[in-house]
């Protein structure tokens, strides 16, 4: 029987679907339409629908149906275009991501988080050899944490198996997110990652969001 923990390990990472002029301009075109028919209906709504004799029922309605128009103002507006913005140059050093002038040129250093409770230990051991995996165009310090608010034995010894660095605390006060806020506190990285304890990152996953 295959070991359920592995059945995505063939997965690929999801790319944009590609469309043409042609889809682009049809989309814009019903776009179109629905913003100047849904305008036409709201302006015969405000000024020749209103019922008077119940507005405590009309007025609620029409605000409603104004409120959803603006919604699709907003949607048509978020997907106007079909094309993707591209990333940003990756920076080579932690002076580029830096506002100080005087930084230190030096190799970024990436804090990975993975915040586990009560999730098998070789679950999370997954995502942490992804993690380690990860590529990056320059030198690079990542740094994999296992938050472990489970306080588990089996979990510290995966961390140690696999090089990564384990956190428990006393308590488990705010839970993922006081878990996460004690990490932050016991670590010292430039940029930080958060995981799931299922989580595993793509091994491009760097390459494609530090720009």
């Amino acid at each position: 029987m295959n070991n359920p923990l592995t059945r995505f390990e063939r997965q690929e990472p999801w790319q944009p679907a590609r469309h043409g002029p042609l889809h682009e301009a049809v989309w814009h075109f019903l776009a179109t339409a629905s913003l100047c028919f849904g305008a036409w209906y709201l302006y015969w709504r405000w000024t020749s629908s209103v019922n008077f004799d119940a507005l405590w029922f009309s007025v609620p309605l029409l605000l409603a149906e104004t409120a959803a128009y603006i919604g699709l103002i907003l949607f048509v507006l978020n997907l106007w275009s079909a094309r993707s913005p591209q990333p940003g140059t990756p920076p080579a050093s932690f002076d580029e991501i830096s506002d100080d002038p005087d930084a230190p040129v030096r190799p970024l250093v990436v804090d990975v988080f993975f915040a586990t409770y009560s999730e098998d230990p070789e679950l999370v051991r997954l995502g942490v050899r992804d993690a380690k995996a990860l590529r990056y165009p320059h030198p690079i310090d990542v740094r994999v944490h296992v938050l472990d608010d489970g306080k588990r034995e089996a979990m510290a010894q995966m961390a140690r198996e696999e090089g990564a660095i384990y956190q428990s605390r006393e308590g488990n006060a705010g839970f993922k997110a006081g878990n996460l806020r004690n990490a932050l506190e016991n670590s010292s990285g430039d940029l930080v990652v958060i995981c799931d304890a299922d989580t595993r990152p793509f091994p491009e996953f760097l390459e494609e969001t530090l720009g």
